[in-house]
């Protein structure tokens, strides 16, 4: 009850954010309790894969993404006990019954990341910057305006920053779940 005088309590709205997750898939695999967390399914998907580092990567990634949720979750579910299907948009997402959590994962060895949101749509991705891009690999990926932005710039600037246009591209793709079927260059 409020007097004629008092103003309304204010219910706000839980603060919007995303929580990033990283680290290191060498260092991860030494805990290996962390390894007791994935599922079956996560084990048929990770036996698949050849390539160890990127094995790791993905034991990395999930286990990240289990723990991740589970404290978005406020620790109601446990990191074990998350189930994941795919979404309308072909998006990979937490199953349906469990809590609507917003995820993205990107990796690349020695670095795995992990976004997580409650509310938010998200993205993310992480590329090195000491990669050798050829003027045709940035002419085909990038806006016009773009190759007009980095042209000229020195070599190595303009390749750190063609990856930094390229990450934007590849975080914005996962988040609207369109993944490379935009063409680069249209965005």
């Amino acid at each position: 009850v409020h007097e004629a005088n008092e103003a309304p309590a204010l219910e706000l709205a839980p603060t919007a954010h995303i929580d990033i997750w990283m680290a290191n898939p060498d260092v991860l695999m030494q805990a290996e309790s962390a390894l007791t967390l994935l599922s079956e399914k996560d084990w048929e998907t990770i036996n698949g894969i050849n390539d160890p580092a990127n094995r790791r990567s993905v034991i990395t990634a999930r286990v990240l993404l289990r723990i991740g949720l589970s404290h978005a979750a406020e620790h109601k579910v446990e990191p074990s006990a998350w189930r994941f299907t795919v979404d309308a948009r072909g998006r990979p997402a937490v199953a349906e019954d469990f809590p609507r959590i917003n995820y993205s994962i990107s990796h690349l060895d020695p670095l795995v990341l992990v976004a997580i949101s409650p509310t938010l749509e998200l993205g993310i991705d992480v590329e090195c910057i000491d990669q050798d891009v050829s003027p045709d690999v940035i002419a085909e990926f990038s806006h016009l305006d773009e190759q007009h932005s980095v042209g000229g710039l020195p070599r190595p600037r303009e390749i750190r920053e063609f990856i930094r246009l390229w990450t934007l591209k590849e975080a914005y793709t996962k988040m609207v779940g369109s993944g490379h079927s935009l063409d680069f260059k249209s965005i």
